[in-house]
């Protein structure tokens, strides 16, 4: 069995560093598949909101918000995801597998982080 069958097929992300052996998802799968399915950049509030209803923490959690933040933080520096910022300087979060060879996204992508 591939420990990789709960990861949605819209994105390459076994290739990716930090991959659990037990089969269970990691944070950082868990952040670039709710990315993944989402197919848009999000800001940090549109993903902890999504992270809530997707994958729900603890309820002894003291500060759920300050968790998922710390969370999303170790999948960018783990290079799960992305941090790209529009011309407003507001980070928005994104998969390595959106950009081209270039290092650009789509343009379809700069219209929504330009709203």
């Amino acid at each position: 069995m591939n420990r990789f069958n709960s990861i949605p097929n819209e994105s390459n992300l076994t290739n990716r560093k930090n991959i659990r052996s037990d089969g269970r998802l990691g944070w950082g799968q868990k952040i670039a598949t709710a990315l993944a399915r989402q197919a848009l950049p999000l800001s940090t509030e549109q993903l902890i909101d999504l992270l809530e209803t997707d994958f729900p923490v603890a309820e002894k959690s003291t500060d759920r918000r300050v968790y998922y933040t710390t969370q999303i933080f170790h999948a960018c520096k783990r290079e799960w995801i992305c941090l790209h910022y529009n011309s407003r300087r507001k980070g928005f979060y994104c998969l390595p597998e959106w950009y081209d060879e270039n290092g650009n996204l789509p343009d379809r992508f700069y219209e929504i982080m330009n709203l």
